[in-house]
Order: C-alpha cells, then sequence, then structure tokens
C-alpha cells in the first residue's frame, strides 16, 4: 500500500540547514508529478547555476533523483566515494565495521548536495530536502510553480512528518 491523498497538498519542514518539503499529488492526477518536479528543477537551475546529477526513470519512470552540487569537483568526489566502497546486503545486516564507516563517510558526502529532488514509483509526491532554502522560501517557490502550472496546491500544516507519510499506507486530507 502507499498513502492516498484526498487532494493535491503540500507541507514544508524546517531543518537544522535549509528545510525539506513533500508535495503530494492525488493518484488520479499523476501526472502533474513529472511536470512539478520538472519545472522544479529548472527553476532552481537558473536561479544558482549549481551542477546537476540525476538518475531519471530506473528501475520505473516514477524512480528519479536529482542532486544539485556547487561544482563538478563535488559530483566527481561523490562517484568516487561510491565507487571505492562496495557494502554487501551481510554489511548491512550485521552493521559490519566497513559498514559503519561507509555511514560515517557517506554523511560527509550527503553535506556536499546542496538541493535534492526525488520521486518514487512507492508515493504520488515529490520530496525536497534543500540547504539553499529557508522554509519560506521553498513554500513560495512551490506556491509559484503551482500557479504556473494551474494546479491546486493548499499547504497542509496537519500533515506529519515526510518519513509518516511516505512510510504509510494512510489517506491524508486538508481538515477545514
Amino acid at each position: 500500500m502507499a498513502p492516498r491523498f484526498k487532494q493535491n497538498m503540500y507541507q514544508t519542514y524546517t531543518k537544522d540547514i535549509g528545510a525539506d518539503a513533500i508535495i503530494c499529488f492525488l493518484s488520479s492526477n499523476d501526472k502533474f508529478i513529472f511536470s512539478f518536479r520538472d519545472k522544479l528543477i529548472e527553476k532552481i537551475s537558473k536561479a544558482t547555476n549549481f551542477y546537476l546529477l540525476k538518475n531519471e526513470g530506473e528501475p520505473t519512470r516514477a524512480d528519479s533523483w536529482f542532486l544539485f552540487f556547487n561544482s563538478e569537483d563535488d559530483i566527481i568526489f561523490r562517484d568516487e566515494f561510491y565507487s571505492k566502497y562496495s557494502i554487501g546486503f551481510w554489511d548491512y545486516i550485521f552493521k559490519t565495521k566497513k559498514y559503519k564507516e561507509f555511514i560515517k563517510e557517506e554523511k560527509k558526502i550527503e553535506q556536499l548536495v546542496q538541493a535534492q529532488i526525488i520521486t518514487s514509483h512507492d508515493h504520488t509526491c515529490v520530496e525536497i530536502h534543500s540547504s539553499i532554502h529557508s522554509e519560506d522560501s521553498l513554500s513560495e517557490l512551490i506556491k509559484a510553480i503551482a500557479r504556473e502550472l494551474n494546479i491546486d496546491m493548499p499547504k497542509n500544516n496537519d500533515l506529519p512528518s515526510m518519513r509518516d507519510i511516505i512510510c504509510s499506507n494512510s489517506t491524508f486530507d486538508i481538515k477545514i
């Protein structure tokens, strides 16, 4: 099962550095996910001149991530890091020393990412993790894109955490 939404909605979350957001679509409006995501990528790219690393459509069209970095060197460093480590299933299960070292180093790599946009076949949402936006600026960006695409996209302050949405099979609606 996956979370379901009675209408399009979004929520923003403050984090230590920057902000996160989740933009949720009715399953019948899932065609808007890609147009919204692509417009979001375009606007961040134009505003920042960051370097974009993307993985789009594997294994399904919906499974995609887009990472924004300050420089090409950051991307090269990230790629070298992931090619150096080969963490296996047993490392993960038994939380081996190699796995713990990988997780520790991976946190450093993640700090190089200035913004991240994710879509998945598991839900009809666009996830945004950004260290360059405040909660207010991210909310304004979402509203602007929704207006451009003529999508009704109200903010739902009653939504739980992103994890609690994505990992649920609940139905969400805006309380009036």
